[in-house]
């Protein structure tokens, strides 16, 4: 399209300064680019009034860079992303995980992993819901696409996210939570206060290793997503670029046509001439 266009300013120029009839330089460069400014105000009406897919692949490439572009801005984050699920973090605690002295007091008292993560199950069920689970998720994408506006501050944007999530009034598991938790295991299993604490934290710790596996998620979410924007930008960029730099020649074929079309007299004096 674009040497089509070349050739097309190129003979035009030509033809608007031969038809002129000045022999003058300056004048005949002067139609050329005269040419050229239509041409191009055309070119823009045409893009701007949906006239431009005549112009075939030029239109359908800006078209998809720009859609692209545009599509790069929503930050989606992937399926297989979740926030921790308090309740199954509960009901696969695991006696390991607790200190030497607590396992041997449980195991006095007869109270065995299965009862542990049974009871655990039961007091975290509903501390994190389906619906605090979603607006967590719904504020993990509002966190990309903060990001997306200022990458630099990528990784404030994340902290800052789960920083939220482990602590303050929507937090994963807040204070109340714990001590409703702990009240629970204390009153059903029987412990002291000190070993419902231990197991309550052994629960809150694997809440947190898993907020870090969803945070690394994220931070992979985020490189990927700022790097496909800025591929985007950079296309739309180089082909803004080189339609720049065809109009630029474009204008330099239709004045070298226009130059190349000047005539050697004024019109007129080569008639009375013949006459």
């Amino acid at each position: 399209m674009v040497i089509t266009q070349l050739i097309a300013l190129g003979v035009g120029g030509y033809v608007a300064a031969r038809l002129a009839g000045i022999p003058r330089p300056i004048a005949s460069v002067l139609h050329g680019a005269a040419v050229w400014s239509v041409a191009t105000i055309f070119l823009a009406w045409a893009a701007v009034t949906g006239g431009g897919m005549i112009f075939g692949a030029t239109s359908s490439i800006m078209s998809g860079t720009v859609n692209a572009a545009a599509n790069v801005g929503e930050a989606v984050v992937p399926d297989d992303l979740s926030m921790p699920n308090i309740g199954e973090i509960a009901g696969s605690i695991s006696l390991d995980a607790l200190p030497q002295d607590v396992q041997d007091r449980l195991a006095e008292a007869g109270i065995t992993e299965a009862n542990i993560r049974e009871e655990a199950t039961i007091a975290f069920r509903n501390v994190f819901s389906q619906q605090e689970q979603q607006a967590a998720m719904s504020e993990a994408r509002d966190t990309l696409n903060d990001i997306l506006r200022s990458p630099g501050d990528a990784g404030a944007d994340i902290a800052a996210f789960f920083d939220r999530l482990v602590e303050g009034p929507n937090a994963i598991i807040s204070d109340e939570d714990r001590q409703e938790a702990m009240a629970v295991m204390e009153r059903r299993l029987g412990v002291t206060p000190e070993d419902a604490q231990q197991i309550v934290q052994s629960v809150e710790d694997g809440a947190l290793t898993a907020l870090d596996e969803a945070e690394a998620a994220v931070e992979a979410v985020q490189t990927q997503t700022v790097e496909a924007a800025q591929a985007a930008s950079d296309a739309l960029s180089a082909a803004a670029l080189l339609l720049s730099l065809a109009s630029i020649l474009g204008l330099a074929a239709a004045a070298g046509g226009a130059f190349a079309g000047k005539p050697n007299s004024l019109i007129g004096d080569r008639l009375d001439d013949h006459v």
